[in-house]
């Protein structure tokens, strides 16, 4: 199998051609129909998300069987960094306003320390 990934901006384009060698130095080509059912062309799957969860996945495996911490250690940075839970981190929820949210966001910029209950709904000053 041949898996190819990247950024596309705007729709999808209704045919992708993959062009190649194969082992014995022949060309080879194919056009491929792309999916017509995401919603009008438009891309709404959030594909870094879904191969960011399939890396840490096999990182997890991979720390386990090795018993690595320093490979522990990535899958926890690329959790946080993509928001994607992982067996190494945790993940709350909790709900807002859009008014609370962007005061959190503009916190976070700033470098200040927050305290996430301060920006729930029923949340404490």
């Amino acid at each position: 199998p041949v898996m190819v990934s990247g950024k596309i901006q705007g729709g999808l384009p209704p045919v992708v051609e993959i062009k190649g060698r194969l082992a014995n130095g022949q060309e080879w080509s194919n056009r491929i129909q792309v999916m017509e059912d995401l919603g009008n062309n438009a891309l709404d799957v959030p594909l870094d998300k879904v191969f960011i969860k399939q890396r840490i996945d096999l990182l997890t495996g991979k720390a386990w069987l090795q018993r690595e911490a320093i490979l522990e250690d990535e899958v926890v940075a690329l959790s946080v960094q993509y928001g994607v839970p992982s067996v190494h981190t945790h993940m709350c929820a909790f709900e807002t306003t859009k008014a609370k949210q962007a005061s959190m966001e503009a916190a976070r910029k700033s470098g200040k320390s927050i305290r996430l209950a301060k920006y729930a709904v029923s949340g404490l000053e």
